[in-house]
């Protein structure tokens, strides 16, 4: 059942989409979870893992821990969409993401686009969490881009499963 109604929202997302994927003016990017590691070297004392299908911290600490990876856009793209993939089936764990981007020049850090279980009920399926309002222009070589994945108050019950970034070159 979890199978078809996961099949279900993935094909619902698609007729979602398909104004804008078709005809090939936009782009798909597809971010796994085996592309992400943990941000700061002190969670190195922290069980986490990195498989194809899942990435997650194990740990009965309460602290909100951070995962991140590249994201390769091409030059002038404009991010149109963006979808979180995940398990929540925590109770007061949640799972997000947030497409970044860093001025390399300036060392700012602004986040284009973000999607959160937060508030979502408890689920042991996965789930698609669609991103809010896009900020910022198209993509510039003065910054570089990159996924950050965060997870309040972590357990095996809280999965990131893959990000979706749709584009328009």
């Amino acid at each position: 059942m979890r199978k078809f109604v996961f099949k279900f929202f993935i094909f619902a997302m698609a007729l979602w989409m398909f104004p804008y994927a078709a005809f090939g003016k936009n782009k798909v990017l597809v971010i796994s979870p085996c592309a992400l590691k943990p941000q700061e070297s002190a969670m190195d004392n922290v069980t986490w893992y990195a498989h194809n299908t899942a990435f997650y911290f194990d740990t009965a600490l309460t602290e909100t821990y951070y995962a991140v990876a590249p994201v390769y856009l091409p030059y002038k793209a404009k991010v149109r969409r963006f979808y979180l993939i995940a398990t929540d089936n925590g109770g007061n764990e949640y799972v997000g993401a947030s497409l970044q981007r860093h001025e390399m020049t300036t060392g700012n850090l602004d986040t284009v686009v973000s999607s959160s279980s937060f508030g979502a009920a408890n689920d042991p399926g996965r789930r698609i969490f669609y991103g809010g309002y896009i900020i910022g222009p198209e993509v510039d070589y003065n910054y570089t881009y990159n996924l950050k994945v965060y997870f309040s108050r972590p357990s095996s019950k809280v999965k990131f499963h893959g990000a979706v970034i749709i584009y328009a070159e």
